[in-house]
């Protein structure tokens, strides 16, 4: 990998991408798999990549199937009509598992949300095999052998289906938890599936009992057995404590061990200081929530818990007020926590991502005192627990620009691609026509850090606000909107060389070269224009 490009830009004026140069994941992928008994945890998104196959679930239309077998012209080969809003998709057995939301009910209300079966084994003659109705609004969802289980209403509906016949999907069990005012968030291992809930203020249960905690909030974390093949559930122990769960990334299990991240105070301290803590607990099992060790972390200003990851032995917070202080946690004895060290930067960061000996972190700095908070991409040696420090940090976007996704969904925004060396980061403006730079709606900044510093690739941009980009092996790049595909060369120097307008007609069947995207009928490139790439 090259490590400065050459200044680029390339327009497609049909689809309105561009990208740009300059010169000078993840935790959501499936874990490895464990004993032969164990089953394997899926997580889904809305883009599902089978090389050279793309499936993208999209409320415009619905199932899409790409073929990107010939990256200059990928092909619109197949296109399954789906009711409702995006949740999440899986490819399971030669079948895609659908699930969107906001579906009309029998009484015209809004209350749930539909798992569609489609069979693609045939990627170009794709048909909907079966339906099923999921009880509430599905928020989360992960695949665990043949059973699919989806937590609805913000995780107080967990079900679970059994996917085994895709013409005969069916509900095996259904637990209902109860939730506090702020939702929830998962963390889902093969035998258990934990969910945590936020309350505030007046809550009576386990440490929140006492009044004087109304201002700190209340975290109960719930276990549901799911050890089950057959896909029954059973509730399993439960345990309330002082602070607030702000994301997905705050809960962590760990060789029988669940570590969680609680933040307390903060601008509504009543003590006028901030304190986060890291929770240990024993959690051998969907029985077990046993208290086994507590760090507090404190500030002398009331900051705010604004990123949490836990790393194997090790976790990393960042708190921020005027500055980021990061913490590197010790977790060798789970029973006694502590910190390693402790580094002070400006800005803050919203997402962490282990890498090794190193940090890549997402969040926000200002590009000078007082100035605009743009978007940044820092680089952290933690290879000393001692002693982190901060090797590189590049700015992007600006203050009306930011993530496509919530916190809980942003390791399947920001992806690495570990053999290239290189970081993805799609954002798109939040204010359109008020974007100081004049950028589009959709950009993706691209990094290379391979050097121990980070480096600042170019920027892909799209008129249609940016969802995902996936690697594509060997060197490129998939990015997906709502509306379009576009393929990025990422090797030396940065271009687009392929776009697909997803509300295109449908590619017809008609050989092996048309579902590997082969054909370049209608999707030829001429002086950096497609021609027929637009669609009326």
């Amino acid at each position: 990998m090259t490590k400065h490009l050459a200044t680029t830009a390339i327009l497609l004026a049909s689809l309105g991408w561009a990208c740009s140069g300059s010169s000078g994941d993840s935790s959501s992928a499936t874990p490895a798999p464990g004993p032969a008994t164990e089953r394997l945890v899926e997580e889904g998104d809305i883009v599902w990549l089978d090389d050279p196959i793309l499936y993208v679930l999209g409320k415009t239309h619905g199932l899409s199937i790409v073929g990107l077998g010939n990256p200059a012209a990928p092909l619109l080969i197949g296109r399954v009509p789906l009711a409702g809003d995006p949740v999440e998709l899986y490819l399971h057995n030669g079948s895609i598992l659908a699930i969107t939301k906001n579906i009309l009910s029998s009484t015209g209300t809004v209350t749930n949300s539909l798992l569609s079966v489609v069979d693609v084994k045939q990627p170009d003659r794709p048909s909907l095999l079966s339906t099923l109705v999921i009880d509430g609004q599905a928020t989360n969802s992960r695949l665990v052998g043949d059973i699919l289980y989806t937590a609805s209403d913000s995780g107080g509906v967990i079900e679970s289906v059994d996917v085994t016949n895709p013409r005969a999907v069916r509900v095996v069990d259904r637990l209902n938890l109860p939730l506090g005012q702020y939702g929830a968030h998962v963390l889902v291992t093969p035998t258990v599936f934990y969910v945590a809930t936020v309350s505030w203020g007046g809550t009576a249960v386990g440490e929140c009992a006492s009044s004087g905690y109304d201002k700190d909030g209340c975290t109960t974390v719930m276990a549901v057995d799911i050890s089950s093949p057959a896909g029954l559930l059973r509730r399993g122990a439960s345990y309330a404590m002082v602070g607030m769960v702000n994301d997905r990334w705050s809960l962590d299990l760990y060789e029988g061990v669940l570590r969680v991240l609680v933040s307390r105070g903060g601008w509504w301290s009543s003590t006028g200081r901030a304190t986060a803590a890291v929770r240990t607990f024993m959690a051998r099992s969907a029985d077990e929530i046993d208290p086994l060790g507590w760090l507090s972390l404190s500030t002398d200003h009331p900051d705010q818990v604004k990123a949490v990851r836990f790393d194997g032995m090790r976790g990393y917070v960042v708190t921020f007020l005027q500055t980021d202080p990061l913490f590197t946690i010790d977790l060798s004895n789970p029973a006694s926590p502590r910190v390693g060290g402790a580094l002070q930067t400006s800005g803050w960061l919203d997402f962490i991502i282990p890498h090794g000996d190193h940090l890549l972190g997402i969040g926000r700095d200002q590009d000078s005192p007082g100035g605009v908070w743009r978007l940044q991409a820092s680089l952290y040696d933690v290879s000393t627990l001692s002693a982190p420090k901060l090797l590189s940090r590049q700015p992007f976007g600006d203050n009306y620009t930011a993530l496509p996704d919530q916190a809980d969904n942003l390791a399947k925004v920001v992806r690495v691609i570990d053999e290239l060396s290189i970081l993805l980061v799609p954002y798109n403006s939040t204010s359109v026509g008020y974007s100081s730079t004049g950028a589009s709606d959709g950009q993706l900044a691209v990094f290379f850090f391979g050097s121990g510093e980070l480096t600042a690739l170019g920027t892909v941009t799209s008129a249609d606000p940016i969802l995902r980009a996936l690697s594509l092996p060997p060197e490129q790049v998939v990015a997906v909107t709502e509306a379009t595909v576009g393929v990025i060369q990422i090797s030396a120097p940065l271009a687009i060389v392929g776009t697909l307008d997803l509300g295109q007609p449908v590619a017809p069947p008609t050989s092996p070269s048309t579902v590997d995207g082969g054909s370049m009928d209608g999707g030829s490139m001429d002086g950096g224009s497609m021609d027929g790439g637009s669609h009326d």
